[in-house]
């Protein structure tokens, strides 16, 4: 009997000790970093073992850091990606609405019109 309680408590810390150590991974923020080394940068939602906004800035060498989530820097990230979606939906709706220019059809409609053949008149023998 003890030795399966002892087993059993065993498991459950082998068990809890491969998972890692699930918790918040910005222990220090900093408050701005230099927007050339930005690669990518994802705020992080609460989860159950964490329970604050954290977000991260991956740097073009490939380190992450962790920046002040209601921070100037931050909302100026924010702005700039907000920014740059409006620009890119407009980039987007202008491509597909495309018309021709009112010279263009002016010149289609003078070549319509010109290679229009006459019927030839017939003449009867």
């Amino acid at each position: 009997m003890k030795i399966s309680i002892i087993v059993i408590v065993a498991l459950c810390v082998a068990m809890c000790a491969s998972r890692g150590n699930p918790r918040c991974k910005c222990v220090r923020t900093d408050s701005q970093v230099n927007l050339k080394l930005i690669s990518t940068w994802a705020p992080i939602e609460p989860r159950p073992y964490c329970n604050k906004v954290e977000v991260i800035v991956t740097l073009k060498d490939g380190r992450e850091v962790c920046i002040t989530p209601n921070g100037e820097f931050h909302r100026f990230l924010v702005n700039v990606r907000k920014q740059r979606m409006a620009n890119n939906a407009a980039k987007e709706k202008s491509v597909r609405t495309i018309a021709p220019s009112p010279s263009f059809t002016a010149s289609v409609q003078t070549l319509q019109t010109t290679a229009t053949v006459t019927p030839a008149a017939s003449t009867k023998e």
